[in-house]
């Protein structure tokens, strides 16, 4: 699998989750999908699917039903959202991850047991190094 080139917007990130939970599909099936969520035009899914294929996201086959093309997710959801923090934890916490997981962790009240599965990462990753 080759590493994305570029990171991805929400509207690009909800046409991957379609593709993800549901496979390979043809435009007009993202759209159909979408529409609960983003009633998009047609257009515009198309063009959102050529962005993500630039940037190495999902790939094209020729569709054996028509003319149609349908779109298959080259990349896994963690690579996306790896991708996605790292910028963002060098873009606004100037690369230090404390900052980040202080602010997670203050955004929202943590069930007890989000706090032991967050526990268990950090005991991880220490035993990691």
């Amino acid at each position: 699998m080759s590493p994305m080139k570029k990171n991805v917007s929400e509207a690009e990130m909800r046409i991957l989750n379609v593709l993800w939970e549901h496979g390979p599909a043809t435009a007009r099936e993202v759209r159909e999908q979408l529409k609960a969520k983003a009633n998009l035009a047609y257009s515009t899914v198309i063009t959102l699917l050529q962005r993500l294929e630039v940037k190495g996201a999902v790939t094209h086959t020729k569709s054996e039903r028509g003319k149609a093309f349908v779109f298959h997710p080259v990349t896994k959801p963690e690579q996306v959202r790896e991708r996605a923090l790292g910028s963002l934890i060098k873009n606004y916490f100037d690369d230090d991850p404390v900052p980040l997981f202080s602010t997670l962790v203050r955004s929202k009240p943590l069930s007890e047991k989000e706090i032991k599965q967050l526990r268990s990462i950090l005991e991880e990753a220490e035993a990691d190094q």
